[in-house]
């Protein structure tokens, strides 16, 4: 009896692991033929990895991946896992059969540092507008190089906060840094003056 039970357990998390598999596969392609304006597509095997094809005479061939390939690959995984979770949470089962079969979620802010990398501006153009829709809440982390730009004009309209993180240091041969946003003006790099007196410490 218990080795039945045993069994049909493995049995049914091997069908919701696939299930996850296949959701995630569909949803990552899209996200990420949707960026992409090359001919490659995406597949995610059974062991979870994640593969950059191209169709080649009709057939899938495996391909390595740029550094920029590689960015964006890791944006429609994350942006995928984030996307499921968020609908789960918000599904109620309609029965208890349902109710079993439904993996649990939740509601997942997408955080990311240096999300644009160095990729192109196209590129850049094409990843703004998709953040907005990968989580109800999106946060990142860009350089001014980054930010700026392309970025900025896409972002611009679903902006709901924005921070700036300034740099000080001591060193007297910097030269200080503006930035402007919004319209405004904003020191980003500082140039502190050090009193040898009075020992400081500048982070």
């Amino acid at each position: 009896m218990v080795e039945a039970v045993l069994e049909l357990l493995v049995d049914l998390r091997t069908l919701r692991v696939e299930e996850v598999r296949r959701e995630l596969d569909a949803r990552i392609r899209d996200t990420f033929e949707g960026i992409i304006y090359q001919d490659y597509t995406t597949t995610l095997t059974e062991h979870f990895k994640l593969v950059l094809q191209k169709t080649v005479d009709g057939r899938r061939i495996p391909v390595a991946r740029s550094t920029g390939q590689g960015q964006i690959l890791v944006l429609a995984f994350v942006g995928a896992l984030a996307a499921m979770a968020r609908e789960r949470a918000v599904t109620k089962p309609k029965s208890p059969t349902q109710m079993l079969n439904l993996p649990s979620g939740g509601i997942f802010p997408f955080v990311s540092d240096a999300v644009f990398g160095t990729l192109e501006d196209t590129y850049r153009k094409e990843i703004a507008s998709v953040l907005p829709r990968l989580a109800p809440q999106v946060v990142i982390f860009v350089s001014k190089a980054q930010g700026l730009g392309v970025v900025e004009n896409e972002l611009r309209p679903r902006v709901g906060h924005e921070y700036i993180i300034q740099t000080q240091t001591p060193k007297q041969s910097a030269k200080p840094e503006r930035i402007d946003l919004g319209g405004r003006s904003f020191s980003f790099v500082d140039v502190r003056r050090v009193n040898p007196n009075f020992p400081s410490l500048l982070l």
